[in-house]
Formats: C-alpha cells, structure tokens, sequence
C-alpha cells in the first residue's frame, strides 16, 4: 500500500465513437432468419427503429473521467468494458507515472474494441 498526497484533480469529458456503419435494410431482414437468437433481436429492433423513421445512429458517446492523486497516481475511468489497448496506450502517454484504467466506469453500455481490436 502506498500513500496517495494530493492535490487532488478530476475531470470528466464525453468522446464520441464512431460506430461502423449499420446494415442496410436486406441485410437485417437476412438476420431476422438467423439461427441467432441474438442476431435476430438486434434485426428486429433496429428494422423497428427504421420502420418508426429514426435514423441508426452514427456514433456512442463514451464518458471518460480522469483523476489524479498529485504525483502519485492517474486514473483514467472508461466506460463499457473496454479493451487491454487503452491501458497499454496510456501507460505509454504517461510512461513514468503510475497509471490505473479500470473499466465499467460511469456508464456499462457496450464492449468497447479499438480500432486494432
């Protein structure tokens, strides 16, 4: 255990992700006949979404949250349940400083890839 001095600071920013564009319409029809139960929940709610004129969306906005304890310590909260790159980026942006990113943070919406992943 190691002590945490201050200052304390926090700060909170939402991103946008851009999603991949969504399936055309024959596509999500196709889905409907999957053996997915999954896949055709997804068909028949986004058709659903179509069929009321509401647009697919484009993108998802991720809340990220940063704190840090002084010196000692920066915490970079991510939403969802991202993926390990976004630690191992960050631990590169602040290479000699102690980095902590937990995941499930503030909002649990999704899986949340990078663009390698």
């Amino acid at each position: 255990m190691s002590p945490m001095r201050g200052p304390l600071e926090v700060a909170f920013q939402r991103v946008d992700l851009k999603l991949a564009d969504p399936p055309g319409r024959e596509q999500l029809e196709r889905l409907l006949q999957d053996k997915s139960v999954y896949k055709q929940r997804l068909a028949g709610h986004l058709l659903a979404e179509l069929a009321a004129g509401r647009a697919l969306p484009a993108s998802c906005s991720c809340p990220i949250q940063v704190v840090r304890f002084g010196e000692d310590l920066v915490m970079v909260a991510l939403p969802g349940e991202p993926v390990i790159d976004y630690a191992l980026r960050l631990r590169r942006e602040f290479a000699g400083r102690r980095v902590w990113v937990p995941g499930f943070c503030n909002e649990i919406f999704a899986y949340v890839p990078t663009e390698r992943v």
